[in-house]
């Protein structure tokens, strides 16, 4: 089971991985030549105005009175310079956007991870190439361009990070604190004289960045009036510094002006995709080389914003963001940067035709460079014969095209010389891409291949392993060839060959050699698929297309609603008729109408509009009001519940409770606290992180009885949504977690009218004692409906929520209960953790599901990977790197939700070794790690530790203290070979509700033998039994006879009963033969013991080194005591009546 988890992790990784190898990977090339224009240029300085967030729309229409927030850009637009519209790509973020425009290189989608991180590769920009730059602003912002040797010439000026609090009251000091420091710059310079002749050279840039319109568009959206007070008071600061700037220089007519934008923002103030109001950002130039205003009567623009601002009359000259390095770079004379591949707008320059065509001409040699570079590096890194060229560029054509454009320039054809030096650039472009997809096909159809191998592998697992369908049906080959490994290996040195001599990246090995061993896999099970196509030909070919279409129908479903959230508002009211196409409806009429009723209530969240929404903190609080009724009813049934541990339940729900009512009160008032701008108070944030951490810790400490557990899982995990929510998406949770109760009724329901025996009601289902013993089933067509339940709602608790397939559908108001400082780690992990609460509501379900289904989950979770696995390869075909922004972010966030590992998406953790199935039968999910607790999680990574050179018992630790003391000795990793008689074997676990501590000791006798003493002890359910890690038998505990291991000498023989098939030799052996071990089980630490194991007889019990106890001697009903205590327990058939006696007493007893 291991190597299969790993085998799986590692394919979903690499095909997670494999799209930004693919699809988007960075475009850098080094080793090109600097190009510069060979004449004076128009600038001798440039300043540069980058208004972080600031969106297109919003600075240049006019308010609800028709006067314009910003006047002086106005003014600009109308008398002294160009204007349009900067369109920026993904991802819209900081880093990416100021590289564009700074370095004139678009970054691959994948650095969005990277957004606020220093280079993370090395690339040349226009800062670099100026004669000295100063710059003013963020931190963040600053650093990407000023490291190592370039401090030298780049001189930054920051405010501290903490400033940047979207909970400040007035967070325009941002861009105050910008714009005073650089009058005291120019203050300063006056009295300075080598920075007087510093800032009188050519060549030089002033930067400033002002980061206080993003951080308003963050905290009050981009249509509050705090965001136009801030463009407001940038447009009037910068008429401020044009004219500082032109006193300072005499009016010297030498100093050139850019205003623009990194990226914009969406109305609910969040940026990062492709939408229109994120990627339209605005620009304006004026000043030294830059083209007066243009009255035009007619524009080629088809959108309404020339009418909407009133701009219809002035000309509009849109730009892409990376064609502001290469303008920048001809303004002041300095080489356009090595990387860009940006075109410079010629329209916008007020210079001679002739330093237009020269600019144009270096423009196109510069990206003629790269190109030549780029096709090098391909053609040796190829095989010549194997090698296809860009034809549509040849060496010849190259050499044909520059010497024409040049020829042009000397006949002063100046227009004809830019027409063509920009056909030059469009083919120069078309090449770099060509070559950069170079190896699209050959990757995707290799991953492709390896997915499709690894998804076939595991539904012939799920046919072979856990279906009756085989049974009868020989699926082992009768003469096992050699050849077949030895053709995979031959393959496989091959392609590594292949790869070798062509200097691959490391990646491509990994993309082209894992699905050899994967497609190996699968070609050894030929026939178990003979034998699944020879029963699939006797099955009725109508119904098998009447599934097949079914199944077919509903991933499909699935996957549009990443397109159409509606579409899940038609699943689910298609779910809500399951009860009328089955028995269920007559059978269990109320738990059917309770279907029907919160699946439509469901359908309705999908139809609510996604995150651009104001907040509305009533229905947050309306949300808490409900959760606390519903806490009110459990709390009235735990009271009326006769119960030994009734007070402990009952703390545990009022704390819960009490927690609800903490996270209102911190919403409520953290709400009215931002709205006046006094910031998030001290006292909510510590009482919110401390929210946060206990609902982790809560639901573990509750019953493990099923419903109990899940409803404290719910109230828990309540508490922390509604801190992290700001509107009706407080509600969701709620309704999801009352229909996942409906689900779980409804499946018993089914259940029990079918071929599997349900012994339990779910009332008295336990998760501590069925997870251990429930017995693994085949699976049925009701198994695939039961996994694609999961998937449905495991895409309906992300978009039902509001959200859509981008990366800009969260609010970022909603961890403002936490933090209001930008800390874009922090509160990526918030948000992460609100989308994840769905999820793992619905993952306990699902646990409950199985538990009540007595289905191994390892069988559901593979069944879970396929559905996903196929909706996966259909986002890998869906993704694009073309056409619009917005489709191309769309695509990659949507593979991104959908293909990435499952781990996240479905729960897993770990494989699990279970006592009561086959050794790594079962899985531990998200579910079910909040479902059983620490009693369980125990068990499940079986913690260990190793006394050597000890037979005796010195210390009783307590339970921190041993489970420190656990952790210390690496207690996930497993023993399963043990020799020698100086090597004891400690066991623990922590009965709950009683402060007990177990520990069982085995000789070392008993590892010689083959067979491990370690297994769980139920301390719920009344069946105390042993099965042993290595083998699927029941073992039961010997007598007891002393507190000291005696190892190598046996004491009486115990019972030793086959229960698998798969072990039948074992089996049969020990029918016949009575196995001897030694185990000694200590009680320590004031327990309690409540009442006497139907299925066992008292047979000593002593506080003695030994005892002297007959066969009937009962022990007390309860007792208490302090030290060291041995028992044993002696085995008895059980009846009947011993059964349903034990069933009885599961709620109300407990070891």
């Amino acid at each position: 089971m291991l190597l299969y988890v790993t085998l799986g992790l590692l394919v979903h990784f690499v095909f997670f991985a494999s799209i930004f190898d693919i699809y988007f990977t960075s475009p850098l090339v080094h080793g090109m030549t600097p190009q510069f224009t060979p004449l004076p240029p128009p600038a001798k300085r440039l300043m540069l105005f980058v208004a972080d967030g600031l969106r297109a729309d919003k600075l240049y229409e006019l308010d609800e009175d028709g006067n314009s927030r910003a006047p002086f850009v106005r003014n600009i637009i109308m008398n002294e310079g160009s204007w349009g519209i900067s369109h920026t790509r993904v991802p819209t973020e900081s880093r990416p956007g100021h590289v564009a425009m700074i370095a004139g290189f678009y970054e691959d989608v994948s650095a969005v991870a990277k957004g606020w991180k220093e280079n993370p590769v090395e690339f040349d920009s226009l800062l670099n190439e100026t004669r000295y730059t100063w710059s003013w602003g963020s931190p963040d912002i600053l650093a990407m361009f000023a490291k190592g040797d370039l401090r030298s010439h780049i001189f930054t000026e920051s405010y501290d990070a903490s400033s940047e609090d979207f909970g400040a009251h007035d967070v325009t000091k941002l861009d105050t604190w910008v714009f005073d420091h650089v009058k005291e710059f120019f203050h300063a310079a006056r009295n300075n004289q080598s920075l007087f002749s510093k800032v009188n050279e050519d060549k030089i840039v002033f930067f400033l960045h002002l980061l206080g319109i993003d951080t308003n568009g963050h905290a009050h959206r981009p249509s509050s009036r705090e965001y136009s007070d801030n463009i407001k008071l940038v447009d009037k600061e910068l008429k401020e510094i044009e004219s500082t700037v032109k006193d300072f220089y005499g009016n010297d007519g030498k100093t050139a002006f850019i205003f623009t934008a990194d990226h914009g923002m969406t109305d609910w103030g969040s940026h990062g995709a492709g939408h229109p109001l994120e990627t339209c950002t605005p620009f304006i130039a004026w000043g030294a080389g830059i083209r007066l205003p243009q009255k035009v009567s007619a524009q080629k623009f088809d959108d309404s914003y020339l009418q909407e601002w009133k701009l219809e009359n002035w000309k509009r000259q849109d730009i892409n963001q990376a064609d502001v390095a290469p303008l920048m770079a001809a303004l002041i004379g300095v080489p356009f940067p090595l990387n860009s591949v940006g075109i410079i707008p010629v329209d916008m320059l007020n210079t001679s035709d002739l330093f237009k065509a020269e600019s144009m001409f270096t423009n196109a040699v510069q990206i003629l460079e790269q190109f030549k570079v780029k096709m090098t590096q391909k053609k040796e890194a190829t095989l010549s014969f194997l090698f296809t060229p860009f034809k549509s560029l040849s060496d010849t054509e190259q050499a044909n095209i520059l010497r024409k454009a040049r020829y042009y320039i000397k006949q002063k054809k100046y227009d004809e010389a830019v027409s063509l030096c920009r056909q030059l650039i469009h083919l120069a472009l078309r090449g770099l891409a060509y070559y950069h997809t170079y190896d699209r096909f050959f990757l995707a159809f290799n991953v492709v291949l390896g997915f499709v191998g690894w998804t076939s592998y595991a539904s012939l697992l799920i046919i072979k392993s856990h279906c009756n369908l085989m049974r009868g049906v020989s699926t082992e080959a009768k003469n096992p060839s050699r050849l077949l490994p030895c053709a995979f290996v031959a393959v496989g040195v091959s392609v590594t060959f292949f790869l070798l001599i062509q200097a691959c990246p490391w990646t491509y090995y990994v993309y082209c050699l894992l699905p050899l061993p994967i497609w190996y896999a699968v070609l050894r099970e030929i026939p178990v698929i003979q034998g699944f196509v020879t029963l699939l030909s006797t099955f009725p070919p109508r119904r098998f297309l009447g599934y097949l279409l079914l199944f077919i129908l509903g991933v499909e479903v699935l996957v549009l609603s990443f397109f159409y959230r509606y579409m899940l508002t038609a699943g689910l009211v298609a779910l809500a008729a399951w009860p009328f196409i089955t028995a269920l409806w007559t059978r269990a009429k109320s738990i059917s109408l309770s279907w029907i009723f919160f699946c439509l209530l469901l359908a309705v969240f999908p139809l609510m509009p996604v995150v651009g929404r104001k907040p509305d903190i009533f229905l947050v609080v309306g949300a808490g009001l409900l959760v606390l009724l519903l806490s009110l009813f459990v709390v009235t049934s735990v009271i009326k519940r006769k119960d030994s541990f009734i007070n402990e339940e009952l703390v545990l729900h009022l704390l819960q409770m009490l927690s609800v009512v903490f996270s209102m009160c911190v919403v409520y008032g953290t709400h009215h606290s931002l709205l006046k701008k006094q910031g998030l108070p001290l006292l909510n944030q510590i009482v919110s992180w401390t929210i946060l951490a206990s609902s982790f810790v809560m639901p573990l400490l509750s019953p493990p009885v099923l419903f109990d557990r899940l409803f404290s899982i719910l109230v828990s995990s309540m508490s922390t949504y509604l801190l992290l929510s700001t509107g009706y998406e407080a509600l969701f949770p709620l309704v999801l977690s009352c229909l996942m109760f409906v689900w779980i009724h409804m499946e018993q329901e089914t259940l029990q009218h079918s071929v599997v025996s349900c012994k339990q009601k779910v009332s008295t289902i336990q998760f501590a004692c069925n997870t251990d013993a429930a017995q693994c089933r085949d699976l049925c067509l009701d198994d695939i409906r039961r996994a694609f339940f999961l998937v449905f709602f495991l895409v309906t608790a992300f978009f039902g929520t509001g959200n859509i397939a981008s990366v800009n559908s969260f609010d970022p108001s909603s961890v403002y209960c936490f933090l209001t400082v930008f800390s874009p780690f922090k509160m990526g992990a918030l948000i992460m953790w609100k989308i994840l609460i769905p999820f793992v509501l619905v993952m306990c379900a699902f646990e409950a599901v199985q538990v009540t289904t007595q289905l191994s989950s390892k069988s559901l979770f593979l069944m879970v990977i396929n559905i996903s696995d196929i909706m996966a390869l259909h986002f890998f075909f869906l993704i694009k790197d073309h056409g619009s922004w917005l489709d191309i972010g769309t695509s990659q966030c949507e593979f991104t939700q959908q293909g990435s590992p499952l781990p996240l998406r479905a729960g897993l953790a770990v494989p699990r070794q279970d006592h009561s199935d086959p050794p790594g039968d079962r899985v531990c999910t998200l579910g079910l790690f909040f479902c059983t607790g620490y009693h369980n999680i125990l068990k499940y990574f079986e913690m260990r530790i190793f006394i050597l050179n000890n037979r005796k018992i010195k210390y009783l630790l307590n339970y921190t203290q041993l489970s420190a003391l656990s952790l210390w000795f690496s207690p996930f990793k497993p023993c399963r070979k043990a020799t020698g008689d100086n090597l004891t074997l400690i066991y623990l676990e922590r009965a709950f509700h009683s402060h007990l501590l177990v520990l069982i000791l085995p000789p070392a006798s008993a590892f010689r033998k083959g067979v491990y003493i370690l297994c769980s002890l139920k301390t719920l359910g009344g069946i105390h039994r042993y099965r042993p890690v290595s083998s699927p038998f029941e073992v039961y505990l010997p007598q007891g006879r002393s507190s000291e291991v005696r190892l190598g000498q046996p004491s009486r023989r115990f019972r030793v009963r086959g229960q698998r098939p798969n072990c039948a030799s074992v089996a049969q052996e020990s029918e016949n033969k009575q196995v001897s071990y030694t185990a000694t089980v200590i009680l320590a630490q004031n327990f309690r013991i409540h009442y006497k194991p139907p299925f066992w007889k008292w047979v000593g019990y002593s506080k003695h080194e030994r005892i002297n106890a007959s066969e009937d001697s009962e022990a007390p009903n309860e007792t208490e005591g302090q030290g060291s205590y041995v028992l044993g327990l002696s085995p008895q058939r059980p009846s009947t009546n011993l059964v349903k006696e034990s069933e009885d007493r599961v709620r109300s007893s407990a070891v």
